[in-house]
This record gives C-alpha cells, structure tokens and sequence, in this order.
C-alpha cells in the first residue's frame, strides 16, 4: 500500500470514477472541489458519486456527475435481508468496472464500497477511521498532525493535488449550479418581504451544536430592531419543534418572516441560501450550503471548531464560545454552559459587520 505522491502510472487516463462521499449534507458540500477538480482534470470520464437515498436531490443535477448511486443506510441495515441487499449492492459496484475510486467518507462501510469495486487505484485519507484504510491500495498524507487543526476542505485539497487534479495554491471551486426552477420558487418566497433576508438555522444533530432557540430570539430582536429585515427560518423535518417555539416567542406581532423548516426539497433549500442576504447558524448543513453559494454567514460555535469546520469562504464570519471546554467535540454534554457564556450581543456584532458589508445601515429611531 503506497503513501507516495507519485501514484499513478504516466499515462494513467481514468475512464470511470467513483467518489464515494454518502453523507452528511455539510460534509457532501464541503467535498464539491474534489468533484470540480476530477471533472476539470478527466473531462472525458465517467464520475459517479455514491451518496445517502436521502442527499440525492442534493446533487442530481451537477452537470459534473454522470451518475447517482443510491446508498440507502436503513434498509441495508435491517436484519438478514438487508444485508444480502447491501450484498448486492456491494456487487454491482464491481460490475462498474471503475478505474479509481476516491473514498471521502473514511469509515468502515465507506472502505467496503471501495473494495468491492475492485478498482486498480483505491484512494482515502491517511487518518481515515474504523479500518478503512486498508482497504485502499494508497493513502493521501494531510497536512493534519497531532494537537493541530486543519479545515476538512484543505484535507480534501491536498488529496486532489496529490491525484495531480489541482496544483498546489489552487482555490477549492465550489461550483454548483441551481436550478431555474428551485430559483424562480426561492424568489417567489423572499420577492415580498423586506429586506434584509436574514435567514436562521436553529437545529443541529449534536445537541451540543444547537444554540437555544431563547438566544436565537433576543438576536432576531436586536436584528430586526437595528437593520428590519425579515426572519427566514431554515431546517429540515426534525427541526420543526425548535421553529415552533422561535414563533412562539416572537412578541412583535407585525415582524415579518418565513418559516420554511420542514418545507423544502434540497434543491430548494439550495436556492433559498443562495438568495438570501446573509443566513445566521449553528455549524450544520444549510451554513456549509449557503457559503458555497457565496451567501455571507455568521456561525455559531460551541462544541466544535472553526479551524476545522467552519464556513469556508471570505465572506464568512464565527462567534466561539470562551469557556473551557469548547471544541471538545462532545455529541452530548451534561451543562453545555457554552449556550449562556455565548451571548446574542457577541453573535449581533459579527451579524451587523456583515449587512453593514453589504450596504445595510442601521435603522433611525423605529416608531
């Protein structure tokens, strides 16, 4: 198993590519340059990209992909007959006939689908977790070392240099195109409210990640207060308790916004962070979405780290919380005293820098 540089052979020209990459949203954002770059490197290849049943709508119409393999976790994952499906599925990976596959995911059944493509080259991350680097026939070395952060999109540039698909220096290219029709709905939303569209993500898987729904309300407030604007809410299904409740506690009654959480395909949630003024989150998926569309954000940090996560654009900003523990990378924790010690005022202050870059000045006296 090689870790040289050198990996392929001179003429070495890739007629079909997996990118094995299934989930998560921000994750599968973050991972668009390698795609760009394979594309730009092998405009005559044949890319495939093996994605979650549930991101599809996230990729299919990137005219970078010539095709969307379906991965789908839960019913692979139940009983007997699930496995012989993921079985299955497994084999008709190597009936592909795949020249290389590049795994971005790095866990265990990431490592299996490489393997079973039978690929000549099979590349991962060096730090790739739960064994599945041995199922690569050459790991990339990051510039990642102990006590030392890297972004996961510079992780993921220094494997496409070391495929020789981008040079050393080169910008990641976050190309990715909306569609007319997700784009026409996001305007029709937002065309009759005023601006600024302030979007809001309140959810985040971690507990640890979801900044109180109290906090996010004092800074809508002082926001609206200050700027006007409108409040668009933003999330998937799992976070329709947590809008509910910012609805609830909105106590001017004439103050303007959407609450699109719950309501959008992942087309439109695409467009509708690709039109708005500037969306305000915890770190998921819409803050890696909307900063690869070149929205300014404002992420919010607790349990884990800018340096490693954060919105990866020059018009992103982060507020981290001070306390001791923070970036500990915990899913779960007993006091999250983080949620106090980041105070509204401190993630106003990087908000406001951001719509004043914008040409938004602050309100006179509000009748």
């Amino acid at each position: 198993m090689s870790s040289t540089q050198d990996i392929f052979a001179p003429d070495f020209e890739p007629r079909r590519i997996a990118i094995i990459k299934p989930s998560a949203l921000g994750d599968v954002v973050m991972s668009l340059p390698v795609l760009n770059a394979a594309r730009q490197a092998w405009p005559n290849a044949q890319i495939s990209w093996i994605i979650n049943k549930n991101l599809i709508g996230l990729l299919e119409h990137h005219p970078a992909i010539d095709e969307l393999i379906t991965f789908d976790r839960k019913g692979f994952g139940q009983g007997v007959g699930g496995a012989l499906r993921f079985g299955s599925w497994l084999w008709s990976l190597r009936q592909r006939n795949y020249d290389l596959v590049i795994d971005l995911q790095g866990l265990l059944r990431s490592g299996l689908m490489s393997r079973a493509t039978g690929a000549k080259y099979r590349v991962g991350l060096a730090e790739s977790r739960e064994g599945s680097k041995w199922f690569y026939t050459n790991h990339i070395k990051t510039m990642e070392q102990k006590g030392q952060d890297v972004h996961a999109v510079d992780r993921l540039m220094t494997l496409a240099n070391s495929l020789q698909m981008t040079e050393m220096g080169d910008k990641p290219n976050f190309f990715w195109p909306r569609t007319l029709r997700s784009q026409a709905w996001a305007r029709k939303v937002l065309e009759p409210l005023p601006r600024p569209w302030v979007g809001y993500t309140l959810g985040a898987r971690w507990q640890t990640k979801r900044w109180p729904v109290e906090q996010f309300l004092k800074l809508s407030e002082q926001v609206r207060s200050n700027f006007g604007g409108s409040m668009i809410l933003i999330g998937g299904p799992e976070d329709e308790d947590l809008a509910e409740r910012f609805k609830a506690g909105v106590k001017d009654s004439s103050a303007s916004f959407a609450n699109l959480v719950g309501h959008t395909s992942l087309p439109e949630l695409q467009a509708i962070c690709g039109e708005i003024d500037m969306l305000i989150s915890n770190d998921t998926g819409p803050l890696h979405v909307a900063s690869a569309l070149g929205t300014p954000t404002v992420g919010i940090f607790t349990c884990t780290r800018t340096a490693r996560t954060g919105a990866y654009s020059a018009n992103a900003a982060s507020v981290t919380t001070k306390v001791d523990c923070a970036g500990s990378l915990l899913k779960n924790c007993s006091h999250t005293k983080c949620f106090a010690e980041l105070e509204p005022r401190r993630v106003y202050n990087a908000a406001a820098n951001q719509l004043h870059g914008l040409g938004f000045g602050i309100r006179s006296a509000v009748a």
